[in-house]
């Protein structure tokens, strides 16, 4: 990921340096763990989907939905995410829930 610019929610990164795995958390949490292992400590913008589908998939473990909202921050922030895992913790970081 290219860094940020220094107005960036981002600026401190304090959620990219845990060592926890998307994988893990499947392996290990139900979804509404892994759900609130994103939830930031004060929500600035609330993103409002429907519930999860009966198939496993939802916005914090193998959606569409998160790769296209993904793509929308890039654009927007002109930051190249490295992975999926990084962009839930910088949307994290951002107050986005």
């Amino acid at each position: 990921m290219t860094q940020p610019p220094s107005e960036s929610c981002h600026e401190d990164a304090p959620g990219l340096t845990r060592q926890v795995t998307l994988g893990q958390l499947e392996k290990k949490r139900s979804t509404e763990e892994i759900r609130k292992a994103y939830l930031p400590s004060n929500v600035k913008i609330l993103l409002v989907a429907e519930s999860p589908p009966s198939n496993g998939d939802f916005f914090y473990v193998k959606s569409e939905m998160t790769r296209y909202t993904m793509v929308a921050f890039e654009k927007a922030s002109g930051l190249k995410f490295k992975s999926i895992r990084h962009f839930l913790e910088y949307f994290k970081d951002c107050g986005c829930y």
